[in-house]
């Protein structure tokens, strides 16, 4: 069984010192749990060559050190161009809901503080722009998340959006702990698409949601302890 292979390996990636990988089956400790959007045959949204797959995973990547570097434990579901539903092809149903089920079922196993979903948006209206936070409707945990998140992002982007509350999405629905989408900006906005392939502008935005997450960590989780599962 491959479910753990590619969260361990994740979690060691900025780990120098580590002295060895455990064992495939040993579930690493986290507090928090960065889930990048889509991967493999699923690009996401796309404009031209420009796929969302490529931009979840390049600000992911920022993301997961800046974490490291505050000592707060993290795990990434992927670090490469794959798509999760290649772990487990037994499970039963479509492409699609095998790799959202394969999300889901990494984070209620890690049982982190919370789940960070990062995404890129679309839009019909091209003049849609900046970023927005969805978080599963009548959850607190997630709202105070998603606020401080969408607080954090509007600073960057110049932008006044409200987080939006949602029943819709699976991996919102069926995690055990607070788990928003990080929808980054919109990739049909013109603007948007030369923030949003910028390294210089996807380090901001890991930072921005590194600020966001270790606040909530910090204020809303302080009775939990540093790296241990709930």
């Amino acid at each position: 069984m491959l479910l753990w292979t590619h969260v361990l390996a994740a979690s060691l990636l900025f780990h120098h010192e580590a002295a060895a990988p455990a064992a495939v089956n040993t579930v690493p400790r986290t507090d928090i749990v960065i889930d990048i959007g889509h991967g493999g045959v699923d690009g996401g949204t796309s404009y031209g060559k420009i796929v969302e797959k490529d931009i979840n995973l390049a600000v992911g990547l920022r993301l997961y050190p800046l974490l490291q570097s505050r000592h707060v434990s993290a795990s990434i579901n992927r670090t490469k161009d794959y798509a999760l539903s290649d772990d487990n092809p037994s499970r039963r149903g479509n492409r699609y809901r095998r790799d959202l089920a394969q999300r889901v079922e990494i984070v209620n196993k890690l049982e982190p503080a919370f789940m960070l979903s990062l995404h890129v948006n679309w839009a019909s209206n091209k003049m849609r722009s900046g970023p927005l936070v969805i978080y599963r409707k009548n959850s607190e945990p997630g709202r105070r998340l998603a606020a401080r998140l969408q607080k954090e992002l509007n600073g960057l982007y110049g932008t006044t959006t409200q987080p939006e509350p949602s029943r819709q999405y699976y991996v919102l629905t069926h995690t055990e702990i607070p788990t928003v989408i990080v929808e980054m900006g919109f990739l049909s906005n013109a603007h948007d698409r030369k923030l949003l392939t910028s390294p210089n502008f996807q380090q901001k935005l890991a930072q921005a949601i590194s600020k966001g997450a270790l606040t909530t960590l910090q204020e809303d989780f302080k009775s939990r302890p540093a790296g241990k599962r709930k």
